[in-house]
């Protein structure tokens, strides 16, 4: 091992290890120059920063960028979790206490239909359908005190979903701006790169495509792998990483970042975190993203016809009844059987 550092590693958080500006972005320029563009506009014209859908796969950055967006606007992000949610109720007591030009960040929005409803209406700039308080609930003058027409202080929603599919959805109309990232070996590799330069480790080209494609098969969150790589040189006082340091640290590490069920996926030889998709020409695995969208996209597909069976019975059991009534009301007895 023939580049030595004096003393082990000193490992920033995992949050400090994310890219610092949108400049930085070098995996998705594209994206990180749209971005940086609209935030300009929004400092230089005093306008709020325009609402965002993000949608990718797991792990592709988005959370990662709503947090950048918030820190090169200067202002505060608000993070809310759809599933911890409490009905709408909830949502509207969060949303107002949110202070003006903050960034609210709803993550995870897939499959949070009402959440999402929701959100159409705040864009819009009404409030969330909040359920009145009945009148046992009230105290004291209470009865006499109501927020019905105060407004939410103005702020920028950004949402994340892995949903390909949501941009279609009526409920995501919300979004002035829908944007896509993608999670493949080169994208991670330039991650990954510019996370190990963070803690002054240099690797090389093949180094660095080991260890994007050990990430992106295994389903490891690229940060926390580049994270325990760093650890794992520092212990050794390494302060470059070749191809062959990187095969023995994946070696080593993957038992602890690999859950064991994909771990044996991925010694057979198959992606630990994707299936066969049958919309892929190619029939290369896929990422799991795409599997978790089409066991979803089943599920709902289950319940709506599930529901329409119920409709359709209590539709025609109301029409029976009705004949029944009306034959009474006309002829005095009900139809013999």
């Amino acid at each position: 091992m023939a580049n030595q550092r004096s003393g082990p590693v000193q490992l920033p958080s995992l949050l400090e290890l994310q890219a610092p500006t949108l400049n930085h972005m070098s995996e998705a320029p594209g994206l990180a120059a749209t971005l940086a563009r609209a935030v300009q506009a929004s400092l230089e014209t005093g306008q709020r920063f325009p609402h965002l859908l993000l949608i990718g796969p797991a792990d592709s950055g988005k959370q990662t960028i709503a947090a950048t967006v918030a820190r090169e606007l200067g202002a505060p992000l608000v993070c809310i979790n759809p599933a911890s949610l409490q009905g709408s109720d909830e949502l509207h007591d969060i949303l107002m206490t949110v202070p003006r030009g903050a960034v609210v960040l709803v993550g995870n929005l897939e499959g949070q239909w009402a959440i999402c409803s929701d959100l159409c209406r705040v864009a819009q700039g009404d409030r969330v359908r909040k359920r009145p308080t009945p009148p046992w609930e009230l105290s004291g003058e209470g009865w006499k005190r109501t927020d019905a027409d105060e407004p939410y202080r103005q702020f920028t929603i950004i949402a994340t979903t892995r949903d390909t599919n949501a941009e279609g959805y009526g409920c995501t109309a919300w979004a002035e701006m829908v944007l896509y990232t993608t999670r493949t070996a080169s994208t991670e590799s330039l991650r990954i790169d510019r996370t190990l330069r963070r803690v002054g480790l240099s690797s090389d080209t093949e180094a660095l495509a080991k260890l994007a494609e050990f990430a992106v098969n295994s389903g490891v969150r690229t940060l926390r792998l580049a994270r325990s790589i760093a650890l794992w040189a520092g212990e050794r006082n390494a302060t470059t990483l070749n191809a062959e340091l990187a095969t023995v640290a994946l070696g080593e590490l993957s038992d602890q970042l690999v859950e064991p069920a994909r771990l044996v996926r991925l010694r057979n030889g198959k992606p630990a975190n994707a299936s066969k998709s049958a919309a892929s020409p190619t029939g290369e695995w896929s990422d799991a993203s795409a599997t978790e969208t089409a066991s979803r996209e089943t599920g709902a597909t289950t319940k709506q016809l599930l529901a329409a069976s119920v409709l359709v019975v209590a539709v025609v059991a109301s029409a029976m009844f009705l004949a029944m009534g009306t034959y009474h009301l006309i002829f005095g007895r009900l139809p013999s059987p």
